[in-house]
């Protein structure tokens, strides 16, 4: 048995005695001399029970993993202390029955519990904590989730969580107070923008208000190296708590701050099209349409000849972004100016004075983020140099081969995936086939004229009103094309606003994934797809008996 431990348990079996520190706990800041049981028992409760070393126990409640079950040979479990409200001397009894447990490596035994294993606690929202503990119980990869913690500057101590194999609790050394429910909300968002979801059982965040198991009790003083999780080393708890106060102070709040911002740039580079221009499918042609359009004329001033685009383009410059706005009249501004004829500098010197003169004051990003209009401004030559390459990325494709019917093989073949679809019950047996019957021709068409791309797959250029119509008023085109699972974007939109030429703009090309056959009747086989499908089968079905009566016929 550690010297610690005889000191802990020597000092069980005295009348316990309550530690005396100010209400206000300060911030811990340096480790303190571990000496006495008290030294231990405080820096441990500074840490771990902070509300507790304040002499508090109205925010935290506590449980015990009993170890009574292990004699029958049933799994320990939790359950919550016998007494309702435990008094200070309590407390440290069960905190000292938790540290012995830990480092003898042996249940220990608590006065009214019984032998324990550990001592769990649950808080309040307004508790406080300077610890973000993260449960790891082998949903994710604790290497890959250690080197995703680092490459942001999360750095901590990993260590067992009760002795199991795989189950691992990373501790980080937070840089303040914080509450319960701000650390949860920190903790949670840092591991979700780094493509960990909390959960129960896989990913947990602790302290909570949900019991979680306090670290240091059996099978918990082993510490592991992300390099090597086949062996950790076993440490005392002076050793622990040392190498607690010797992590770096990590600021969650910024992290988590720079972090959303990042995710935003990333999503905003990503998701050009749906991110920047909201259902960009729909808002498109608003934005492409000349003043002289007989959709337009009845919105705009004739007198003015000015397009969707540029009127929205100039209220920006004049007036500023409302909530909502500031992605899309970024990029909008970007694409103004390059019509306009100006270069990456000039372009650049051009949003910077629109930011400073007000552009973004109303957006939500400048009330979200800490120093917004700085971030923005230094973001400004990434978006410029993204948005004029995507400028000039957009090449020519040749246009859509003649349409054709499809054969009697590829509407059987088909007809699967359109049932399924119309079983989902989000669109209508009649819209679903609508939508079959319009846009399958453009695609058997390609097929047999050999308009095909890199992979095979027969090619035609769409724009998104004929798949509106095909769909129907009110109808979610965009879900029940990636419904079917037939259609595969294979070049971007070139609108009229991106062309230095209008005439060079042109729809979005789509590929077909499934295979069709080469064969084109001249004449459709049915005005509707059920028809079209029925007459199909009979079609094969004759021809399987035609085919068998030659072979008999042979024989």
């Amino acid at each position: 048995m550690g010297s610690t431990a005889r000191k802990l348990q020597t000092n069980q079996r005295e009348k316990p005695r309550d530690l005396s520190v100010d209400f206000a706990l300060p911030y811990p800041v340096e480790c303190p001399a571990l000496v006495t049981n008290d030294d231990i028992v405080r820096a441990y409760a500074v840490l771990f029970l902070p509300a507790f070393a304040a002499e508090n126990v109205d925010s935290f409640d506590l449980q015990v993993q009993s170890a009574r079950h292990e004699l029958t040979g049933k799994t320990w479990q939790w359950y919550p202390v016998r007494r309702k409200q435990p008094s200070i001397a309590y407390v440290r009894s069960a905190v000292e029955a938790h540290l012995i447990a830990g480092e003898t490596g042996e249940p220990c035994h608590l006065d009214g519990e019984g032998p324990i294993r550990a001592i769990g606690a649950k808080f309040r929202k307004d508790a406080l904590t300077c610890i973000l503990n993260v449960d790891l119980d082998g949903r994710y990869d604790v290497r890959e989730v250690l080197r995703s913690f680092a490459s942001v500057g999360v750095h901590g101590l990993l260590m067992s969580s009760s002795g199991r194999p795989g189950r691992y609790r990373f501790l980080v050394f937070l840089d303040r107070w914080y509450t319960i429910d701000e650390m949860q909300v920190l903790g949670k968002t840092l591991c979700e923008s780094l493509g960990f979801k909390a959960n129960a059982g896989g990913l947990e965040i602790y302290p909570s208000t949900g019991n979680g198991r306090l670290p240091g009790a059996l099978g918990s003083l082993t510490r592991y190296l992300p390099t090597n999780l086949d062996a950790g080393t076993n440490l005392s708890l002076p050793e622990f708590l040392r190498e607690m106060h010797d992590l770096p102070r990590v600021n969650i709040a910024s992290i988590v701050d720079e972090l959303q911002f990042s995710a935003e740039r990333s999503d905003q580079d990503e998701r050009i099209f749906s991110d920047i221009f909201p259902k960009f499918e729909t808002v498109l042609l608003e934005l492409e349409q000349p003043s002289n359009d007989p959709h337009t004329r009845a919105r705009e001033s004739r007198k003015r000849g000015k397009t969707q685009f540029e009127k929205k383009v100039l209220r920006w410059i004049t007036s500023g972004v409302e909530p909502g706005e500031r992605q899309r009249a970024l990029v909008a501004l970007v694409i103004y100016a390059h019509r306009e004829g100006k270069n990456h500098g000039e372009t650049v010197a051009w949003m910077h004075d629109l930011i400073v003169r007000g552009l973004l004051d109303r957006s939500n990003f400048v009330h979200e983020f800490e120093n917004a209009i700085e971030r923005q401004m230094n973001d400004v030559p990434r978006i410029v140099t993204n948005i004029r390459t995507l400028c000039g990325t957009f090449g020519h494709r040749a246009v859509n081969a003649p349409l054709a019917h499809l054969s009697a093989e590829d509407l059987v073949l088909l007809s699967a995936d359109v049932e399924r679809v119309i079983a989902l019950g989000k669109w209508t047996r009649a819209c679903v086939e609508r939508v079959v019957m319009t846009m399958l021709p453009y695609f058997k068409g390609a097929c047999v004229d050999e308009h095909v791309d890199d992979q095979g797959r027969p090619i035609a250029r769409i724009h998104w009103t004929i798949w509106a119509n095909a769909a129907g008023k009110h109808a979610d085109y965009v879900g029940l094309r990636d419904a079917l699972g037939w259609f595969v974007p294979i070049s971007d939109y070139l609108p009229r606003i991106w062309a230095k030429n209008p005439d060079d703009a042109h729809a979005r090309t789509w590929a077909f994934v499934p295979r069709l056959t080469n064969e084109a009747p001249k004449r459709a086989l049915g005005s509707s797809w059920s028809v079209a499908v029925i007459r199909a089968r009979k079609c094969k079905a004759w021809k399987r008996t035609r085919d068998h009566a030659r072979v008999r016929n042979r024989s």
